[in-house]
């Protein structure tokens, strides 16, 4: 579950989604993605995070931007401590991940995050490839708000449609992709009801884009 729509009130999110888990904290499996340059900013929200979430957060991921020494040692002493239980660097764009790699290889993180769109760019391949060897998981954020433009796209049958796929926006599309990419590990997605789930789920359950098919999408 994303909190993304919850932070008109810096923090309210995350307070929404701890007070939910009382009780329940163990059954549930807790991302936290710091997307703040300021290494002091991230660090007041670590702290927060450790106290919404009964002092441990399963995945933690900070902005590339904010990978001081301080910060590194600091995330090494909180899985060391089972504080984080998996830990890895957060990027925005190809640029960042193709810096990142080498420090998450070399700094034996557990992950890399990055936007399903980095996936639409040749030069993801490398990095991409590096970090699978390495063993490191990859996990695609599929952007907010795509199935809005999509739907105004959709207006007079002009739906995104993609063979025998039947992917309807651009939300849908970025899922697919990011789904049937062999280096990525898992892959979060915004939804708003019910309805949305169970689309994604029918998406999810038919056969991966073939290469020809994730290679022509970076050119449509």
């Amino acid at each position: 579950m994303s909190t993304r729509r919850l932070r008109r009130s810096r923090g309210e999110g995350e307070r929404v989604l701890g007070a939910a888990l009382i009780g329940v904290r163990r059954r549930a499996y807790v991302m936290v993605r710091y997307d703040d340059p300021d290494e002091d900013v991230i660090q007041r929200q670590i702290d927060r995070s450790l106290h919404l979430f009964d002092g441990w957060i399963d995945l933690l991921a900070v902005d590339w931007r904010s990978l001081s020494r301080s910060m590194i040692v600091g995330l090494e002493r909180m899985r060391a401590a089972e504080d984080a239980l998996d830990i890895g660097i957060d990027c925005r764009t190809v640029r960042d991940l193709k810096a990142a790699t080498k420090a998450a290889v070399e700094l034996q993180f557990d992950l890399v995050t990055i936007p399903a769109t980095v996936l639409l760019h040749g030069d993801c391949d490398r990095p991409l490839e590096r970090l699978a060897e390495a063993g490191l998981d990859v996990i695609a954020r599929v952007p907010d708000g795509l199935e809005t433009i999509a739907a105004e796209e959709s207006v007079g049958g002009r739906a995104l449609n993609l063979g025998r796929y039947q992917l309807t926006s651009y939300r849908d599309v970025l899922f697919k992709l990011a789904a049937s990419d062999p280096r990525v590990t898992a892959v979060t997605v915004p939804a708003r009801r019910g309805r949305d789930l169970d689309a994604l789920e029918a998406i999810a359950t038919t056969p991966p884009l073939s290469r020809t098919e994730q290679l022509a999408l970076r050119t449509a």
